[in-house]
Parts: C-alpha cells; sequence; structure tokens
C-alpha cells in the first residue's frame, strides 16, 4: 500500500494464474493519480475487474486475449502493466500513445530476453507478440535518471563541480538541454557518466513538466529548489500531478521568493537561501529540501525523511561523497541534517 510500483504486480498475476486481488497503490500524496487507464486496458485485453474496500479483485477465467488499446494518457505504469500482460499472451496486442521511457525500454528488452517479441519500445506504439510460456534471464538494472538529475540539480545550486557514474547521460532527454539553459557546462564521460560544472548563479528559465522525452514531473520539485537561486524570475507549470508544489511552502521558510497561480509556480531568484527545519512531503519534494540545503547558509534539518529514503539509496554516504557536509542524527530514517556550503 505504500509504495506505488508494487500494484504492477496485478498483470503478470492475472497473465500467470488468471486471478489477482492487489491493493490500490499508495505511494506520495501528490494529487490525483488514478489507475483506470491500467484497468481499462487489462478488461480490453479480457479481464473482469471490480475494486472491492481498497482491493482490486481481477479474474481471466478464460485467459487473458490479444488487443489493440489505446491510451488515453501516456502512462508509464499502464504501459508496463500492458507489456508485462501481453508478453505471456498469445497473439499480438498493440499499444498505441505508449510511454516512452527508459524504462519502458528497459522492460521490454528483459520480456524479449524471456521470449516475448516486442517491437516499438520506446516510440508511442509498442506491437507484442506474446508466449504461452516465457523463460528466465538475466541483465542489468538501468540507471536511476532521476536520482542522477536531482545531484546534479543540487551541484547546480551548489556551484559545484561533480562526477555522476551508473547511468546513461542519454535518458535525460529535454533535461540535458535545460541544464545548458541554466548555465552548466556538461561533459559525458567515458563508461556511462557525467561531468557537471557550475560557476556562477544559475539563469533564469520557463519550463512545463510532461511526458518523456519532455521534462519529467519528477524533476520538477529539486528543480525549483536550484530556481529559487536563479539570476531573475523562472516559472515552472506542472501539467501532469496537479498536487505537486507541496515543496513551495517548505522552501518559503528558507527565504525563497515563489507563489502559485494554479500549476504554474512562478520564482523570484535570492542571492542566499537560509537553513531551516523543513519536511520532506513527499520523494521529490524531500530531494528538493536536500538541494535547497546544500546551497543555504547554516544548517538545515529536514524531517520525515523516511520518504526521502524511498526513492535515494544511502543518501548521506553518496552526499559525503560529493562533498556535503552531513550530519548525522539519532534517528537517520526521520531526520537528516547538511550544512551548506
Amino acid at each position: 500500500k505504500s509504495l506505488r510500483a508494487s500494484f504492477w504486480i496485478l498483470a503478470p498475476l492475472l497473465a500467470r494464474g488468471g486471478a489477482a486481488r492487489v491493493a490500490m497503490p499508495g505511494g506520495d500524496v501528490i494529487g490525483a493519480r488514478p489507475v483506470d487507464i491500467h484497468l481499462q486496458a487489462l478488461t480490453e485485453m479480457g479481464a473482469e475487474i471490480s475494486v472491492r474496500n481498497g482491493v482490486v479483485v481481477a479474474s481471466a477465467p478464460h485467459g487473458l486475449h490479444e488487443a489493440n488499446i489505446v491510451f488515453r494518457f501516456p502512462s508509464v505504469g499502464a504501459t508496463h502493466q500492458i507489456l508485462m500482460a501481453a508478453s505471456l499472451t498469445p497473439g499480438t496486442t498493440v499499444i498505441r500513445n505508449a510511454a516512452k521511457e527508459p524504462e519502458v525500454v528497459a522492460l521490454a528488452d528483459v520480456l524479449q530476453k524471456m521470449g516475448a517479441d516486442v517491437d516499438g519500445a520506446g516510440t508511442s506504439e509498442i506491437v507484442i507478440r506474446g508466449r504461452s510460456e516465457l523463460g528466465g534471464f538475466s541483465a542489468d538494472v538501468i540507471g536511476d535518471r532521476i536520482e542522477a538529475a536531482s545531484y546534479v540539480l543540487s551541484c547546480i545550486a551548489a556551484k559545484g563541480d561533480i562526477r555522476i557514474f551508473g547511468f546513461d547521460p542519454s535518458h535525460f532527454g529535454e533535461f540535458t538541454s535545460m541544464l545548458e539553459e541554466l548555465g552548466a557546462r556538461l561533459e559525458v564521460l567515458e563508461g556511462s557518466g557525467l561531468r557537471v560544472e557550475m560557476r556562477g548563479r544559475p539563469c533564469p528559465i520557463h519550463v512545463t513538466t510532461g511526458p518523456y522525452p519532455h521534462f519529467a514531473t519528477d524533476i520538477q520539485a529539486p528543480l525549483l529548489a536550484a530556481l529559487t537561486l536563479a539570476d531573475g524570475e523562472s516559472t515552472v507549470k506542472e501539467t501532469v500531478y496537479e498536487g505537486r508544489f507541496g515543496h513551495v511552502s517548505e522552501l518559503s521558510r528558507m527565504g525563497a521568493k515563489l507563489s502559485l497561480s494554479g500549476q504554474t509556480a512562478t520564482v523570484q531568484g535570492v542571492p542566499k537561501l537560509l537553513g531551516a527545519t523543513v519536511e520532506a512531503r513527499d520523494i521529490r519534494a524531500g530531494a528538493a529540501m536536500v538541494v535547497a540545503g546544500l546551497a543555504a547558509s547554516g544548517r538545515t534539518v529536514i524531517e520525515e525523511c523516511q520518504h526521502l529514503r524511498r526513492g535515494y539509496e544511502r543518501i548521506e554516504s553518496k552526499l559525503r561523497g560529493l562533498g556535503a557536509h552531513v550530519v548525522s542524527s539519532a534517528d537517520e530514517q526521520e531526520e537528516l541534517s547538511l550544512v551548506g556550503c
């Protein structure tokens, strides 16, 4: 219930066993995050689905069947679900308006290693020729581009010079050109890495979130934190989740000048932020507090860090590896303290 991606097990359970009971997904409270696209697509493949007391009850007594599915929105989760279901369903299933994220491509690669025939992953139309059985596989998990982007934005806010390895910089999509607009110097390194150097205040920019390869909603909060230090006025429009500005009030505690109008945040950059006690209201809001805290004057205490740690493994050691002054607390699960540069 606390991890949204756990809901993605619905499709493979249904395809393999013909029935499944899965709790409605949890995750961060960032506005409406409906799963109707997932359920409608599985229904089109022959599933019978009902929701009872917060639990999705699904069955396919006669098995799933091939289908032509058109998503009303390129949902990453729904694309994952149908990729998995269709790979274990004989026949040809087509997904139109599919998500294009690198994680979708990575899943398609794994399914092909298992024996499915998948064409078009990374485009808006994916064709899956399923099998009655799939086999084992060996694969490397791709690097987390959102985690990498968060550390990159920390560097930009703190005027640093860092190297990050273990991810593919080409997975950034539009974010790469946005970094250059901010004034960062970028160098792609051999062995899947990126060097980022920032010598002055960020340049103001105007961005809108959207499906990949457009600017990712998951990077919106840490970007907003970096823009609080920009040399001018910036705007960030959120088009994916309507409740994803919980970090604005926390950044204001640190001296940031922000205002909200509907789904658009306007940021008037300031020369310096001040350390404060703030709250990580969700994973990416927590990342925003880290970005701001690293650049702030004095000590920043980030509370409710259990959210942050769900998305950022070994965050203290990684921050220390980048040169940050991280102060350990008695209960590191609940709190993170940073001393800004």
